[in-house]
Parts: C-alpha cells; sequence; structure tokens
C-alpha cells in the first residue's frame, strides 16, 4: 500500500489467491503482486468503500502492481505502477511502469476518480520494471 502525499488517500493492489503451475513445473501461489489479476484500488485512509480504479487498471488480466504515489499534495494525485498491458509496437507481457491522475473529489463521491494511463518514457520496452520512485526536483 501506497499514502498520497497528504496522507489521506491509500492506494493498493487486490487480487484473489490461486495456484498456477509455472514454466517449470512447479505449483507457485499468485500473491496480489504478481497476479495478473491483480487491480489498483483506493480507499480513504480514515476509512470506507474500496474504489476499484477502473480506468487506471484497463481491461483484461494486466497484473497492476506496486503503486506509488507522487510525492505532490493538491486536489488531484499522481499514481504510478507497474503493469504488464501493450505499448506501442510491444506486446504486453514485460512490466512497465504507467501514471495516472486521480481526483481526490471525484474519490470522496465513491466513484473511479482515475483517468487513462500513460506509459513512462524513458524504459526500455525490453526490460522488467516493477516498483516506481518519485524524485524530488531541486532547483539550483
Amino acid at each position: 500500500p501506497s499514502f498520497s502525499a497528504d496522507s489521506q488517500w491509500i492506494a493498493y493492489n487486490r487480487a484473489e489467491q490461486y495456484d498456477y503451475v509455472n514454466s517449470d513445473g512447479d505449483t507457485v501461489t499468485a500473491s496480489s503482486n504478481n497476479n495478473e489479476r491483480a487491480k489498483l484500488m483506493l480507499i480513504a485512509a480514515s476509512g470506507g468503500p474500496q474504489i476499484e480504479l477502473a480506468q487506471a487498471n484497463g481491461v483484461g488480466d494486466l497484473t497492476n502492481s506496486w503503486p506509488r504515489w507522487a510525492p505532490v499534495a493538491g486536489g488531484t494525485g499522481w499514481l504510478a505502477w507497474s503493469t504488464k498491458r501493450d505499448y506501442g509496437h510491444t506486446v504486453g507481457g514485460t512490466p512497465q511502469l504507467w501514471v495516472s491522475q486521480i481526483d481526490f473529489s471525484v474519490a470522496a463521491t465513491g466513484a473511479d476518480p482515475s483517468q487513462p494511463p500513460v506509459w513512462t518514457p524513458g524504459q526500455l520496452t525490453t526490460e522488467g520494471n516493477h516498483t516506481p520512485t518519485w524524485l524530488p526536483r531541486y532547483n539550483n
């Protein structure tokens, strides 16, 4: 889970646990972090309904996991996460970092506050990226 910069919202991923056979023939239990069915969720830190971030999640089994908030406060937040979705001429399957804007005023109503996500530039599409990290900007 990841707290928003103002500590009012918690983003996390959720999926039902299940067992599957991997490429080595071993039975493995899929956690929510390596589960293709994982979905991004949001809940107020004070409690309330769980809100699925449907626009950010996209359609299908995309292994949405490792959500992290940008360190900026205000009426909207920026959420980055790892997902295995198609991008450009590449077919999904390699974890890449994507970002979506989250409107906290919409979240307060219990509706999906996410916007359609964008791929984070500068990644190699042949390499997996799992944990987004936001760095503060320093002006000299």
